[in-house]
């Protein structure tokens, strides 16, 4: 949890991802600037486009740690923010996994597992598709 002024933000680090994502419900609701931008984003099957409303920029704090957030608005996200890789770099920020720790300007903190059925799991949700065209085709 970060906050932005007094708002607070769940903010998702993903270090997987090339870019930061804020969902425009949550932009409007920490009342961002919201500004055009020429970047195109896709989705992580490298094709499938994400609709872009525009970019802003946010300073979010934990504790006295400021971060700055530099975000594409998208028009909805499973998740308030999306912070990448960039998120990381910006702010010295470094995982640890193994140990659940993250380190962000050189202060440590700890961050939970998501537990199910008393199990840790690192997966939130999965969702497969699975499609299979006819065994033939025919023109007519």
């Amino acid at each position: 949890m970060v906050f932005h002024e007094s708002l607070p933000l769940r903010l998702t680090i993903d270090s997987g991802a090339e870019c930061n994502l804020i969902s425009l419900p949550v932009a409007k609701f920490t009342q961002a600037k919201i500004e055009k931008t020429t970047y195109t984003a896709v989705q992580a099957d490298g094709r499938t486009p994400l609709l872009i409303i525009g970019e802003t920029r946010l300073v979010v704090t934990r504790g006295d740690i400021e971060m700055y957030l530099d975000a594409l608005v998208v028009e909805t996200l499973e998740v308030d923010v999306l912070a990448g890789m960039l998120f990381l770099e910006i702010n010295d920020e470094c995982l640890q996994p193994g140990r659940s720790e993250i380190s962000v300007q050189h202060k440590t903190f700890m961050y939970k597992q998501r537990w199910t059925d008393g199990k840790m799991s690192p997966v939130r949700r999965a969702h497969i598709e699975l499609l299979r065209a006819p065994p033939s085709s025919s023109i007519v």
